[in-house]
């Protein structure tokens, strides 16, 4: 009896030891190539710290033929006059003749043969990121910039141009009197072909000056919702579409696609709100790496809570403020979902409906995001290398787009006991005592030091970097 138990406590230890090597223990990983998700029969593991793929998936995916030597375990494959060679069980990787070692050897996991992502995509000169917080290998086109979203200022209205690798997405153009603007815009970049348009909803301040794009570039897809409006800017639009042979498609549910080298997302309501056209909004996801911008047209709280109820990915990088920074936006529990490190604010200059709300700014000074503003820095842009943000405005680089409250200063210093790092009750955020994005003093928590708050899960403020 005690010997049958032993046998089949190894067993279990056996199997135990397979899963781990099989599946790291890690959940799934998502692999990108140039923003296309590769499918593969074998997922993909992490074995010795590396993250390992089916070679011959892989090489197919960075379009390589690939061939494979049964005899001698080699696998072969060639792209242009570039030529790599990998053998099992060799940490040897040959590239045009050249030897380099890998850390890990290729190995055979469920009848196929896994090699490290990394030095697979860099033989053929990709550049490999890998996002930690989504568990993604990204592999694209080893470029110095590989994705451009341009904020343009088109006053009180909406319009953004998203670049990467040669490839063009519009979200919104403004009103019908910023079409030349959106016309001489694209004319300036030199873009003749559009791939994809996204009018959020069907407002004027929003696809009014769409006509000008359709006007100055060929356009491979619109995307627009249901909810539709028999106003002339709306028709004027769609009679535009219609000379190019196109029709406004309304979105799948979270329907996907790779833009150059970033992965688009569109989001829809579930519950759609035909006397709110805000709450029709598409709201558009792009990620790039490890980074990622969340465009939600004018979605308002309701909105917001339909698409928190669906349980999507909502992390981002950069938000594109909701409803030109209405109060009506922005709420703390989407806020808390999005996390961003910076939002973008697209407004008119002393416009007549008070965007953006203080509520609002409130709101994202408590978030620790640094906020841009149309109104204040015209054109902004945002460059993105996969891992990396730089941001450029055409104007006012450091106007006080949203300053901390005056009684922050005050009640810091007659507060002596406020410790090393300040914390954000609602954003779990710290922040050092100087932050200029301090919360306000009753969404505070104090702690004595750096890894108190991180104990607690508060992760640090993206402006001052305690």
């Amino acid at each position: 009896m005690k010997k049958r138990i032993i046998r089949w406590m190894l067993v279990l230890c056996f199997m135990i030891l397979q899963g781990v090597y099989a599946f790291g223990g890690q959940g799934d990983i998502s692999v990108y190539v140039k923003g296309e998700e590769v499918a593969f029969d074998v997922p993909p593991q992490i074995i010795d710290g590396r993250t390992m793929v089916p070679v011959r998936a892989i090489f197919e995916a960075m379009g390589a033929e690939v061939t494979w030597d049964g005899q001698t375990q080699c696998a072969l494959a060639k792209k242009g006059t570039a030529t790599v060679k990998m053998t099992l069980g060799s940490t040897a990787l040959w590239v045009d003749g050249q030897v380099k070692t890998m850390d890990v050897s290729p190995a055979v996991v469920n009848g196929r043969t896994l090699a490290p992502a990394k030095y697979v995509a860099e033989s053929f000169g990709y550049k490999v990121i890998w996002d930690e917080a989504t568990k993604s290998v990204w592999i694209t086109e080893n470029t110095d910039t590989v994705l451009t979203v341009h904020f343009l200022d088109v006053g009180q209205a909406d319009a953004a141009l998203v670049e990467s690798d040669g490839t063009y997405l519009l979200i919104d153009g403004g009103n019908v009197a910023d079409s030349d603007l959106i016309y001489a815009y694209l004319s300036k970049l030199g873009v003749t072909d559009l791939d994809y348009v996204v009018g959020t909803h069907a407002h004027e301040d929003h696809m009014g000056g769409l006509s000008g794009a359709l006007t100055k570039a060929k356009v491979g897809k619109i995307y627009a919702p249901s909810a539709g409006s028999d106003a002339a800017f709306y028709m004027n639009f769609k009679n535009l579409a219609a000379k190019q042979g196109l029709s406004l498609q309304v979105p799948e549910k979270n329907e996907s696609f790779a833009l150059g080298n970033a992965r688009v997302t569109l989001m829809t309501p579930a519950q759609k709100d035909p006397d709110n056209l805000n709450n029709t909004s598409i709201l558009v996801k792009v990620v790039c790496g490890s980074t990622s911008f969340l465009f939600t047209g004018d979605a308002e709280r309701e909105e917001e809570q339909d698409i928190l109820s669906q349980n999507l990915d909502l992390d981002a990088t950069v938000l594109k403020a909701g409803h030109h920074g209405s109060d009506t936006s922005s709420s703390y529990v989407f806020l808390r979902e999005v996390m961003p490190e910076y939002v973008v604010i697209s407004v008119g200059k002393n416009n007549s409906y008070g965007h953006p709300g203080e509520d609002a700014l409130s709101r994202f000074r408590d978030a620790g995001a640094k906020v841009y503003r149309t109104d204040m820095q015209g054109d902004i842009t945002f460059e993105s290398d996969g891992t990396a943000l730089t941001v450029a405005t055409s104007k006012n680089e450091n106007a006080a787009t949203n300053p901390t409250e005056s009684s922050t200063a005050s009640t810091e210093a007659a507060n002596p006991q406020t410790g090393q790092y300040i914390g954000n009750v609602n954003s779990q955020k710290f922040h050092l005592p100087s932050c200029r994005s301090l919360p306000a003093e009753n969404n505070r928590v104090y702690f004595s030091d750096r890894m108190t708050a991180v104990a607690q899960g508060y992760d640090p403020c993206g402006i001052c970097k305690p």
